[in-house]
């Protein structure tokens, strides 16, 4: 009789296998995670920009003064845009070329389905293009005239992010999180895609 020895993996060998496969399993998890945010900033960016530049025609074709803001106050994963605009009664919007004293008139931002106004997942901050100034609107004060009232720097970053204040957002700068737009008092819109 022969004896025949089977051999096969020790428990060691075997939990080391299950080991190592839960490292590429994890960083393959991490990678696809970090893609998909990317790809959920960049969207709501090209979203942003698509709205701006909306509403100043809008603004211009009207001759009307418009203000549109960005509130993530009230949600940690939202962005909200209202735009607020004068009262077709209200006459004196025609010697005006800033918002104030707007009626707080709510129209809701509509474009290409009901969503259009809602940033999902995403801050947007609005900030000015000094640090030594602040700015007279929160939002984009559009005159009537394809200009804007002042120029603002609108950072789009993760919701995920702390930062709430134009103080700490430069810290994020090279982020893969961050987006950052220019406004010109001009009308001019810089994207940051082109350079």
């Amino acid at each position: 009789m022969r004896n025949h020895h089977i051999k096969g993996f020790s428990l060691v060998e075997i939990l080391i296998v299950i080991a190592v496969i839960g490292i590429i399993a994890g960083t393959g998890m991490i990678y696809t995670t970090n893609n998909a945010n990317m790809a959920k900033i960049s969207n709501e960016y090209t979203h942003l920009i698509q709205l701006i530049k909306k509403y100043s025609l809008v603004s211009e074709k009207q001759s009307e003064p418009m203000l549109l803001e960005f509130d993530f106050s009230n949600n940690d994963t939202q962005t909200l845009a209202t735009l607020k605009k004068y009262e077709d009664s209200n006459y004196k919007r025609l010697n005006s070329t800033d918002c104030e004293d707007l009626d707080t008139t709510f129209q809701e931002v509509v474009a290409l389905n009901k969503d259009d106004h809602i940033f999902e997942n995403v801050r947007i901050l609005i900030c000015p293009s000094d640090s030594s100034s602040s700015l007279t609107y929160d939002g984009i004060c559009y005159t009537g005239r394809g200009e804007t009232y002042e120029t603002a720097i609108f950072y789009l970053h993760s919701g995920k992010d702390s930062k709430q204040n134009c103080d700490d957002i430069e810290g994020l700068i090279s982020s893969n999180y961050l987006r950052k737009l220019t406004v010109y008092s001009t009308g001019y819109v810089e994207d940051e895609r082109n350079f």
